[in-house]
């Protein structure tokens, strides 16, 4: 119980940082890093309002006790590092979580805003769950483990799952949640 509340305080320190750098780049109309974020071929994972979605694909919605259904499967876990983009294209505050971020032992946070524009950046061995506001982006770079990494390694038919879900309050409970795959 004590370890749990020791990983929850963390949460809470990691989110509020976070929250912290992008609005003093915003309040101060300065970037971390200055210019425009340009656009990729990463994968997304879109955010809506109670559903995850990727591009193209079906909004996922899978109440607790419900099977979730896989929305994307992401290469290159052999090689240690998963790219990716989480983008909030709802109308209210959305909290990423997954147990891939704790699967990692740095992740590497660009924040971005609704015209593109980087607001913050953030690198950290103890994120553990990202805050968007609507319109926002994050771009994403994870560290895996090296227990996982090697695994992968190993075995050209391994395949790790992950659960995404949203923890602002009720969402979760309204279904917000899928499940990822991370291939070698």
């Amino acid at each position: 119980m004590q370890n749990r509340k020791l990983v929850d305080q963390r949460i809470v320190t990691t989110m509020r940082l976070i929250a912290i750098a992008g609005l003093f780049a915003l309040t101060l109309s300065i970037n971390l890093k200055p210019g425009v974020a340009q656009p990729s071929a990463l994968p997304t994972i879109q955010m809506g309002d109670f559903f995850f979605a990727v591009p193209g694909g079906p909004h996922a919605s899978f109440k607790p006790g419900t099977p979730a259904q896989n929305i994307l499967t992401l290469s290159g876990g052999a090689k240690g590092k998963i790219e990716l983009n989480v983008e909030n294209t709802g109308n209210m505050l959305h909290i990423f979580l997954s147990p891939l971020l704790t699967a990692s032992e740095e992740v590497k946070t660009q924040l971005i805003d609704a015209s593109g524009k980087v607001v913050g950046e953030v690198e950290s061995s103890e994120l553990r769950e990202l805050e968007l506001q609507p319109k926002m982006k994050a771009k994403l770079e994870i560290m895996l483990a090296d227990n996982i990494k090697e695994s992968l390694a190993r075995d050209p038919k391994l395949t790790m799952v992950f659960e995404i879900s949203c923890h602002a309050e009720g969402h979760y409970e309204a279904g917000m949640r899928a499940l990822i795959t991370v291939a070698p």
